[in-house]
């Protein structure tokens, strides 16, 4: 049958069309917008213009600023240092100060005077001899305390001679001194603090004074040289450990039943007094007439019921 020219035309156009859509892919990968085959014109952005930087606004004098060479001037000047001369130490002792601040006797005793300015404290020792001397008066002010640790850890000093006028004496006032023999303690003081000859194991010569009333706790600890320490009749404390390792102390209890009790509750040998030795001493002297009572007394009862038979 014979194809007309009209359908030859369509078969034709039918091919191209298809042809076209086989071609189209690729196209579109190479331009995926705009006509086949042609990549559209992009357009380069032109370039912005800087801005023009601000200037930094100035700085704002001072109307009563120096200027040009007074300025100058006012730079190189530094203030003025106060040597060590100038300074004025205080010679008084609030809280605040420490005892390098001291002045010192020419035996050697540093001491600095009360805030109220009513009496002298002895703070310290920069002497070279083996006895220290505190002075009764200093600058015509009695010198009434020891202050705490003020001599403590003096290695080479062996006497201590304090006046009567001293009143209060601190805490380790004399510890850790460990050629220490005598001091000599003045009359008025009430109280030896807490450890205040601790350790001072070469300590042997002291009188406790007989207006004392207190011994604290440590005070004597370590003196391993102590010897016979007679308790006068006023005191009435003794504290913790007072003669701990006190190896050859005695203590003389003849005035003081509280000491007698102390040194029996502590194992502390004493005379004139119940000691712990003493009390187990006369517990078996009881125990053993008490059993030769049991033993004897019903025999010389029966004995005498035989007679009177």
């Amino acid at each position: 049958m014979p194809i007309s020219n009209k359908k030859r035309l369509l078969c034709a156009a039918l091919v191209l069309f298809l042809a076209a859509f086989a071609f189209l892919p690729a196209a579109a990968d190479e331009a995926p917008t705009g006509i086949i085959g042609f990549a559209p014109k992009v357009e380069e952005p032109e370039p912005t213009p800087a801005e023009p930087a601000s200037p930094e606004p100035e700085a704002q004098q001072d109307p009563d600023a120096p200027e040009g060479d007074e300025a100058a001037a006012a730079e190189e000047i530094e203030p003025e240092e106060t040597t060590a001369a100038e300074f004025d130490f205080p010679d008084t002792y609030p809280a605040y100060l420490a005892p390098q601040y001291a002045k010192e006797t020419p035996e050697g005793v540093a001491y600095l005077m009360a805030e109220d300015g009513s009496h002298m404290m002895a703070v310290g020792w920069r002497g070279e001899g083996k006895t220290i001397t505190v002075p009764e008066t200093i600058d015509g002010l009695p010198v009434t305390e020891i202050m705490a640790t003020a001599f403590s850890g003096t290695e080479k000093v062996e006497n201590i001679i304090l006046p009567d006028s001293i009143e209060i004496i601190g805490k380790f006032a004399f510890a850790q001194m460990p050629q220490l023999i005598s001091v000599k303690l003045p009359e008025g003081i009430t109280e030896i603090p807490d450890s205040c000859f601790e350790n001072a194991r070469s300590l042997s010569k002291i009188v406790l004074p007989e207006k004392l009333k207190s011994i604290g706790n440590s005070a004597f600890s370590g003196c391993l040289r102590l010897g016979l320490l007679k308790m006068p009749a006023s005191v009435e404390f003794i504290g913790v450990d007072a003669f701990f390792a006190c190896e050859g102390l005695i203590l003389d209890c003849t005035e003081n039943e509280y000491a007698q009790r102390y040194a029996a509750g502590n194992s502390i040998e004493a005379t004139g007094g119940v000691t712990w030795n003493s009390m187990v001493g006369q517990m078996l002297l009881s125990t053993v007439l008490l059993g030769a009572g049991v033993y004897f007394v019903p025999k010389i009862l029966r004995k005498y019921r035989k007679k009177a038979e």
